[in-house]
């Protein structure tokens, strides 16, 4: 037992998954339902028939049957929450190469945040990051000389797109548009690279890359 996360074990392995709801990392996915046995008396991949030399199964990944040889990746799977390698087929195990990236790589850089000018009517600078504890809100702190200038936070669950702003100079990225639905009205924050010291701007550049990934990864959840 952790905080705020308790381990279970259910037919595919052991997970450590969020005690409340509320605390629930959006990127990640529910066990998948397993493909009844019966349905399938042959492997869906290489419709080898099954038998006591050629057993079943089952993807922890998508659920399907297969025989041993086309279900013999072993990978983690942080998107499912699993605490060890489990067994999965092979278009899920490139799947769960870039799920593991993500969280890896990209969802770190999230969490570090970056620095960028958040109202143009009133540029001031705000580092946008991410929230550590269960990653559910996009934080916004105030970096230049107005510490009171407040931005609110913005969950992720509630972003219904985002569209990348290209500089019209020479068509670079300058910046993310995030529209997101709060109390049934419609909302929108720009975030624009700050374009100086150059250090900054690589870092901004990096975070809207893993934002965008982000974003894909969301909408493959409430899809």
């Amino acid at each position: 037992m952790s905080s705020g996360k308790q381990l279970v074990k259910g037919k595919s392995g052991l997970r450590m998954i969020a005690v409340s709801e509320d605390e629930r990392c959006p990127f990640l996915l529910e066990e998948p339902h397993w493909t009844d046995d019966k349905q399938f008396p042959n492997c869906v991949k290489c419709n080898r028939k099954f038998d006591f030399t050629h057993r079943r199964h089952h993807c922890r990944r998508c659920g399907k049957i297969f025989c041993g040889t086309c279900c013999d990746h072993k990978v983690m799977l942080p998107r499912l929450s699993f605490v060890d390698p489990v067994r999965v087929c092979e278009e899920c195990s490139h799947t769960a190469k870039r799920e593991e990236e993500f969280f890896e790589r990209h969802l770190k850089t999230l969490m570090t945040g970056a620095y960028f000018i958040v109202d143009e009517s009133e540029p001031l600078r705000f580092l946008c990051k991410l929230e550590h504890h269960s990653q559910r809100e996009l934080l916004f702190e105030c970096s230049d000389h107005d510490k009171s200038a407040v931005h609110e936070p913005v969950m992720l669950m509630k972003i219904v797109s985002a569209q990348l702003v290209a500089n019209e100079e020479n068509s670079s990225v300058s910046g993310l548009i995030l529209k997101y639905k709060e109390h049934d009205e419609m909302l929108e924050v720009k975030l624009t690279v700050v374009p100086s010291p150059e250090e900054h701007r690589k870092q901004s550049l990096t975070w809207l890359a893993a934002m965008q990934k982000a974003i894909k990864m969301l909408f493959e959840v409430g899809n």
